[in-house]
């Protein structure tokens, strides 16, 4: 129990740190692109290349440049979660009516202001969506880099380590725990976004 909390535990360092790094890197030119259509156009089919590529197959490339390590496994996440929540967050953008804008811009609101009360309860939704599929997205990519080292920790080396050795109950014992990991930060991000939405809600109704 002891060694598969320690590889669950590095799993779960990597995603974090995964998800911190798409996330901020891909919301700020999200939003720029969503609310300039010219800018989007202009980068638009270059995202969609960039897109249609498969992340792991760029992983071989990552280890020349960084080594096998967890610079490289992160940065391979990071890059399948990047164009993900790029995406969701720019469609999302692209749809919010500019009379929300000059409504509170009326009422002599500022960026921040902007920020808090239109784009951010805008955006919620399509954040959380990025969030739960981008969990997904790189909790797969993890166990792949993981599993292809021979050494290290993580649920993906736990798991081929276990099936090497022929057992094959503490394999099955390592994907359950697997499992049940990603099910509970699912739920944990309902709970969030049930919570943040609600917030959102209340914010609102005390400004207006």
């Amino acid at each position: 129990m002891a060694e598969m909390l320690v590889h669950l535990l590095s799993t779960l360092m990597r995603l974090s740190v995964s998800m911190l790094i798409a996330f901020a890197a891909a919301l700020p030119p999200a939003v720029l692109l969503g609310r300039h259509r010219e800018l989007s156009r202009l980068f638009d089919p270059l995202i969609e290349l960039l897109y249609s590529v498969p992340k792991i197959s760029l992983f071989p490339l990552i280890v020349v440049l960084v080594g096998l390590n967890d610079k490289a496994r992160i940065l391979t996440a990071s890059l399948v979660v990047f164009f993900q929540v790029l995406i969701t967050i720019r469609d999302a953008a692209s749809v919010i009516p500019e009379e929300y804008i000059l409504s509170i811009e009326t009422l002599g609101a500022g960026r921040f202001d902007k920020i808090r009360w239109v784009y951010l309860p805008s955006l919620l939704p399509s954040i959380f969506t990025s969030l739960r599929i981008g969990t997904a997205a790189a909790f797969a990519v993890l166990f792949f880099t993981e599993a292809s080292v021979t050494k290290g920790f993580g649920m993906g080396r736990l798991v081929i380590e276990k099936w090497s050795e022929l057992d094959y109950k503490a394999m099955g014992g390592a994907a359950l725990v697997t499992a049940f990991t990603g099910l509970l930060i699912f739920l944990l991000i309902d709970r969030l976004e049930k919570r943040f939405l609600k917030g959102c809600a209340t914010g609102r109704d005390s400004f207006q």
